[in-house]
């Protein structure tokens, strides 16, 4: 799970950027920060459906579409979070990003 450490600290005031935060690791670390009072900026690529479920449960976190393989989004977003809440204090970079082309499936 996630460290102790992190459970301890109050993070009210500071604004945490987590890209793929809707399952696993980033899930479990977007659900830590809010709890610690945290402003949880959340990112999706597909499924806002269960993005917007996940929300509902606190008003301390945001949701943005995000596709970190376009980094036109990825300066786009960082425009709208720095309007928005004037900083970033913790970036955590989740998001994974592949092709169609497995390294299993490449020729030797």
């Amino acid at each position: 799970m996630i460290n102790e450490q992190l459970l301890h600290i109050d993070y009210t005031d500071k604004v945490v950027f987590i890209t793929g935060s809707l399952k696993g690791i980033g899930r479990h670390l977007a659900q830590a920060f809010a709890e610690n009072n945290a402003r949880v900026i959340m990112t999706y690529c597909q499924s806002k459906e269960s993005a917007v479920e996940f929300l509902s449960s606190t008003d301390k976190r945001s949701l943005y579409k995000l596709d970190v393989t376009k980094p036109s989004d990825i300066y786009t977003l960082y425009d709208k979070i720095i309007s928005n809440f004037g900083k970033i204090d913790v970036l955590i970079n989740n998001a994974g990003a592949c092709d169609d082309n497995s390294i299993w499936d490449t020729e030797s």
